[in-house]
């Protein structure tokens, strides 16, 4: 009898190769590190209804092995599994039925050894040797929007600054200003605008400084009044007093960053007016070189 034997790959099943395998390389590229999930064996269509006689009985419906994604409304990539013996590509035509289906970019077969990719945005196929982390995908995604409207005659040059996922990722700027316009948590995981606009007011980037979007943050709440508590309301207020005592005295923390003024004037042209200030605007400090 052998002591310790160690079990063959090639005989296991697809469920032991996605539980062996699979998943602990989807897991290595972080995805299921909150907030970014991974959704296994999940239906997404209702199966067909099938006469036989007077009975009707509806078939399964379509189930992916998993759905990589970015935040919970929000599906970046399909990943469809075979058993280790199997040969790679033998899942890959279900994965992109299955991604055009669900309108996804991004489709991965695999067989725990090997992973091959199929890219909606290029058209183009290959293996590769890792899955992308969630970061990697989603610029790869929001970057080719970005380039299909730089070539069409929609572009304009403040549009440039959507390559930059300070600006256009998640929990960054952009997704802060939809959730308080559109009066719902956008890229949040979090119940209430307010909290949104209080993380907002709270953390900044560590690049252009901790408050550097709270000015832009109020002026959205002064904009589209999204629906907050009257104690919230205050504690608004009382905030937006602080910022103005500030600036006033030409403090520097709750200075604003203004590079993304052309671009935000264009998306939400309700800001226009308070934009074309220099309000609270940080002092451009000059380059020192180093020699």
């Amino acid at each position: 009898m052998t002591v310790n034997s160690q079990p063959n790959p090639f005989e296991f099943s697809e469920a032991d190769t996605c539980r062996e395998y699979v998943t602990p390389a989807i897991q290595a590229a972080g995805w299921g590190d909150s907030p970014f999930e991974i959704a296994e064996q999940r239906s997404f269509t209702d199966g067909r209804i099938v006469l036989t006689g007077r009975t009707a009985k509806r078939r399964e419906g379509k189930r992916a092995d998993y759905l990589l994604r970015y935040r919970r409304d929000l599906t970046l990539a399909v990943v469809e599994a075979k058993p280790y013996k199997a040969p790679v590509g033998d899942g890959l035509q279900q994965a992109k039925d299955y991604a055009e289906i669900l309108g996804l970019k991004f489709a991965y077969a695999t067989n725990g050894r090997e992973i091959i990719e199929f890219d909606f945005l290029t058209g183009i196929e290959q293996k590769i040797d890792r899955y992308p982390t969630p970061d990697e995908l989603w610029h790869r995604q929001t970057v080719a929007v970005v380039d299909r409207l730089y070539d069409n005659h929609n572009w304009h040059r403040g549009y440039e600054v959507l390559r930059d996922e300070s600006f256009y990722g998640y929990h960054s700027v952009l997704p802060a200003l939809l959730s308080i316009r559109f009066d719902r948590p956008i890229g949040y995981k979090v119940k209430s605008v307010f909290q949104v606009i209080e993380s907002g007011l709270r953390n900044g980037f560590r690049d252009v400084g901790k408050h550097a979007f709270a000015i832009l943050y109020l002026w959205a709440y002064k904009a589209y009044r999204p629906t907050v508590s009257d104690k919230n309301r205050q504690w608004l207020k009382d905030y937006a007093h602080k910022v103005k005592r500030s600036v006033d005295a030409r403090e520097d923390t709750f200075r604003r960053y203004a590079g993304y003024d052309e671009a935000l004037e264009l998306l939400f042209p309700e800001l226009g007016v308070d934009l074309g200030t220099e309000y609270g605007v940080m002092p451009v400090r000059p380059v020192i070189q180093k020699f």
